[in-house]
């Protein structure tokens, strides 16, 4: 189940990740699914659909999470932390640490389109 606060689940601004697609690895296994909304404590997302055998997710399990078709140098090439909530096929995950980008730079990031060109914002920048 999802948090009961309205405020301890908007935190931080959201960045909206038109289906982006994902992998998230566990201790044992991996999965795909696509990024709902992503701020600088977590991000929703949702299981893909054709997984005959959806992974049973649980609030508190760690995982790994890879946007994909991001650039290796942001700081989305890799993101820890652990499930918060689930509800149905989506999933909420509250990062180790809060990222350092903004919403806007977090946009620009899921946003990003190889033949389109980023300005680069790498995981050292600051």
């Amino acid at each position: 189940m999802r948090p009961s606060s309205s405020a301890e689940r908007r935190k931080y601004l959201r960045a909206y990740g038109y289906n982006r697609n994902c992998e998230i690895r566990r201790a044992n296994n991996s999965c795909n699914a696509s990024l709902v909304d992503i701020s600088r404590g977590g991000m929703r997302l949702l299981l893909a659909r054709d997984i005959a055998n959806p992974p049973q997710l649980s609030p508190g399990e760690d995982v790994t999470i890879r946007v994909l078709g991001i650039p290796r140098e942001t700081e989305l090439a890799e993101l820890t932390g652990s499930v918060r909530w689930k509800d149905g096929d989506q999933f909420g995950v509250q990062f180790t640490e809060p990222l350092r980008h903004g919403t806007a730079e977090l946009q620009a990031l899921i946003s990003f389109e190889p033949d389109q060109g980023l300005l680069m914002i790498k995981r050292n920048s600051y």
